[in-house]
């Protein structure tokens, strides 16, 4: 493959990227939706060098722990179903109180809710 080719092949699938990522934070995807999606993309372009394939790669993690740092909070869920941060624990209540309570925990969206008004997942992982 000419170089010239492998790099505008490399800017399209940063753009992709990056649009994935754009619409999961507009959408508020589950990360499961944007692994899905970066897949299909890597799978559209086909076999590339592998110097693209670890660009991609670096600039998709750099995207995620974007994500992570601006705009997911990790919270427990409790058997009411009501969410804790653990920044903003209820009173009396301890980090390992709360842990060993919860029926789930996981990183969710700020600022969005679900149809029903729970918070929107981004990956959450059941039971204990």
């Amino acid at each position: 493959m000419k170089l010239d080719r492998s790099i505008k092949i490399q800017m399209r699938a940063y753009q992709n990227l990056r649009d994935i990522y754009s619409h999961a934070v507009g959408f508020g995807l589950t990360s499961q939706e944007i692994n899905t999606r970066v897949s299909d993309m890597m799978t559209k372009f086909g076999p590339m060098p592998r110097w693209i394939n670890s660009y991609i790669e670096g600039c998709r993690k750099v995207l995620t722990d974007d994500l992570y740092r601006n705009n997911l909070v990790f919270l427990f869920t409790m058997p009411d179903g009501s969410h804790v941060n653990t920044k903003i624990m209820p009173e009396g209540m301890s980090h390992r109180d709360v842990s060993e309570e919860s029926i789930s925990s996981g990183h969710y969206w700020i600022g969005r809710l679900d149809a029903i008004g729970k918070a929107k997942p981004f990956f959450v992982s059941e039971g204990r």
